[in-house]
This record gives structure tokens, sequence and C-alpha cells, in this order.
């Protein structure tokens, strides 16, 4: 499915998005594209303290967040937006097991152009969940 998404719309690679650095314990990066966003969180002597994995495929949004405390969380974003007479917040309904195959094929093909070092980060965080469940 993601192959043929990538295919007809043409394979899209995460790029930078430098904001306004403002002091915070962490700092964000973000990565975006048209069909994924990655953030990550590192603390001040760069050590990564957590990540969110965004993507889109059809008419369905995913998270995949890890963090230092709560490990790997997995969802689907109901974007709020069922009932056209009302403009719900969109939230996130956790769910148990992701389609792993389907993930690690779209954040391969999406992060050519992320850090490697962060790149490598989050797909061994990936690689070691999916191998876990």
């Amino acid at each position: 499915m993601i192959e043929a998404d990538l295919t007809e719309h043409g394979v899209q690679v995460l790029r930078e998005i430098v904001t306004e650095r403002q002091p915070q314990p962490a700092e964000r990066r973000w990565f975006t594209s048209e069909y994924a966003d990655l953030y990550i969180w590192q603390d001040p002597s760069g050590s990564i303290s957590g990540f969110e994995y965004c993507y889109r495929t059809g008419a369905r949004e995913y998270s995949l967040r890890w963090n230092t405390r709560r490990g790997i969380e997995y969802a689907v974003i109901d974007d709020g937006e069922s009932v056209p007479l009302r403009n719900n917040s969109p939230i996130a309904i956790m769910i148990d097991k992701p389609d792993w195959d389907l993930l690690l094929q779209h954040f391969r093909a999406e992060s050519r152009s992320v850090d490697t070092g962060l790149y490598q980060f989050v797909l061994h965080k990936m690689l070691k969940a999916a191998c876990a469940s």
C-alpha cells in the first residue's frame, strides 16, 4: 500500500525546519515532508530524550512516540472531523501494535535526508520495539 502511495505521489524525503530557538530543557528538531513529520527532543548535551514519528497513509494518520520514561507508544490520530457540524480537536487513540512492515518501510523511504546519527537512533528504537512485539 505505501509503495503505491510513494510511487504515485513521488518519494518525499523529510527536510529539517529550523525554528526560532527558545531556551528550554530539551531542544526540539522538526523534520517534515508531505506525508510525515519527525520530531526529535535532545537535551543540552545532545542526547536524544524522545522522538515522535507521524505519518499518513491514505486518510489515516499514525504516531509512534518514544521517550526515556515511557518507551514506545503507538497511536492512530482521530482528526476530530467525523461530524461536519462540529470541529473537535484531534486526539491520539493508543493502539497495541502497529503494522511494523508498513511503518518501517515508510520511515526508511522518508528519512534518507535525516542526520545519520538521528536516523540510526530512531530506526534502532523502532526495530527493537518491532522485535519485542
